[in-house]
């Protein structure tokens, strides 16, 4: 079961994929750090840092994909997707946008830092600005499916910049956990 719900996936991936273009077929990997601040964000001092993973092969501008975690951080599922998109020969980053801060009051909080991320990887020398896309799982998928909307697009990159693609994985489920904590945060705030 696990096998074919891997299998499942990383034909999901593929699919998505095919959306911000095709590219060769890889094997090696160069993987660098990455760390940034976020104007604009809510919070002070707002970094976000990440493992760039870019495949070797060519030299040529390669389409990318920003991965978004969940609203508990890195578990290993953006791995799986950045190891399936790095074979078909399209580099990866996945970002820590909460920096064990935790969930801010709103998805909107993060989108600075997904904006900002898509700034700093359009200057990238190996990436093709016009062919990066974001995924993202629960909290992270929210986060990318907000990042489709045109007018926040223009509000964060005054219209220079969009997402080719945007893949959202069980975003409703971080809405269902935000809501119970903004529940419990106006309970306790009453009391």
């Amino acid at each position: 079961m696990l096998r074919s719900a891997k299998g499942g996936l990383a034909a999901t991936t593929l699919a998505f994929a095919q959306f911000i273009g095709t590219a060769l077929a890889q094997s090696a990997v160069s993987v660098d750090k990455l760390s940034f601040a976020v104007p604009g964000a809510t919070e002070k001092g707002a970094m976000v840092s990440g493992d760039p993973r870019i495949p070797e092969l060519t030299h040529a501008r390669l389409p990318a994909v920003l991965i978004l975690h969940t609203a508990t951080g890195f578990d290993g599922r953006g791995a799986f997707y950045a190891d399936a998109l790095n074979q078909a020969g399209i580099a990866t980053v996945e970002i820590d946008y909460l920096r064990g801060k935790g969930i801010p009051r709103s998805v909107y909080d993060n989108l600075p830092h997904v904006y900002e991320t898509l700034r700093h990887l359009a200057r990238h020398p190996r990436i093709d600005p016009a062919r990066i896309g974001v995924l993202g799982f629960s909290w992270g998928g929210m986060l990318s499916v907000a990042a489709s909307s045109a007018e926040l697009t223009r509000r964060y990159t005054d219209g220079q910049l969009r997402f080719a693609a945007h893949l959202g994985l069980y975003p409703l489920s971080a809405r269902r956990t935000w809501l119970a904590r903004s529940k419990a945060r106006e309970a306790s705030s009453t009391s």
